[in-house]
C-alpha cells in the first residue's frame, strides 16, 4: 500500500512538474532551438546552387516616392511585371494584395495598365497574387479581371504564423478558413519551384535548394 501511495506521489510531482514546465515557455523555447539548430545542419550540409530568391521590398522610401495610396500602384506594379520576362524569374509571388474592385471611376482606362501586364506575363513567367482576409474574417476577393487572368490556382492567402518569440521559421501549406482549407501563398510558391518540405501537422520547414 505504501509503494502504491508512493508512486501516486510521485506521478502527481511529475504531472504538475510537466504543466508548469509547458506554462513556463521552456519547451516552446527548447524547440525554437532544435529549429534553429536543424536549419544550420541543412545550410551546411545541402549542396548550394547558383540560384537566389530575391525580395524586392517595399520600404518607408518607397511610399514616400509614389504620390499615390498602395492601392492605386497600378502604373509602378505593370512597370515591375513589364520588367520580369527580361530578368526571367522562374516564379513571382506578389506579397502586395491588389484591389477588390476597379478604379477606373478614377480615369478611364486606369484598370487596364495594371491588366495589360499581368496579361504579358502569362506563358512568360508565372505569377502568384496574395489574398487576404477581411475584418470579419472572410476571403476578400481580388478584382474579378485580376483573378481571372492570373486563375484562381495561382491565388493563395498571405497568412503566416510566427512562433512564441516572433520569429518566422515554419509555413503551412493550408489554413482553414469558410470554404475549409485554402492553400497559402508560400505552399503554392513551394508546390511551383518543385521544393519539398517536412514536418506534422502543421509545422513544415522548408527543405531544399531556390
Amino acid at each position: 500500500m505504501l509503494t502504491k501511495t508512493k508512486s501516486l506521489f510521485g506521478f502527481i510531482l511529475l504531472f504538475r512538474f510537466a504543466i508548469s514546465i509547458q506554462q513556463s515557455g521552456l519547451l516552446a523555447q527548447i524547440d525554437n532551438d532544435l529549429m534553429n539548430l536543424r536549419f544550420r545542419i541543412l545550410w551546411n550540409s545541402t549542396p548550394q546552387i547558383d540560384r537566389k530568391v530575391v525580395v524586392v521590398g517595399i520600404d518607408e522610401e518607397t511610399v514616400k516616392q509614389f504620390p499615390e495610396p498602395m492601392a492605386l500602384w497600378h502604373p509602378h506594379l505593370g512597370d515591375f511585371f513589364s520588367a520580369m520576362p527580361v530578368a526571367k524569374p522562374k516564379v513571382i509571388g506578389l506579397d502586395v494584395v491588389l484591389p477588390d474592385r476597379s478604379y477606373d471611376f478614377l480615369s478611364p482606362g486606369y484598370d487596364r495598365r495594371l491588366l495589360a501586364r499581368i496579361l504579358d506575363l502569362r506563358g512568360k513567367v508565372p505569377l502568384y497574387l496574395a489574398q487576404t482576409l477581411n475584418e470579419k474574417g472572410r476571403i476578400r476577393p481580388l478584382f474579378s479581371p485580376i483573378a481571372a487572368l492570373v486563375g484562381k490556382e495561382r491565388i493563395g492567402l498571405a497568412l503566416i504564423r510566427g512562433d512564441n518569440d516572433g520569429h518566422i521559421r515554419r509555413f503551412v501549406p493550408t489554413l482553414g478558413a469558410e470554404k475549409g482549407n485554402l492553400q497559402t501563398l508560400a505552399g503554392l510558391l513551394i508546390q511551383e519551384l518543385g521544393l519539398d518540405s517536412y514536418g506534422g501537422g502543421d509545422r513544415f520547414l522548408l527543405w531544399g535548394s531556390i
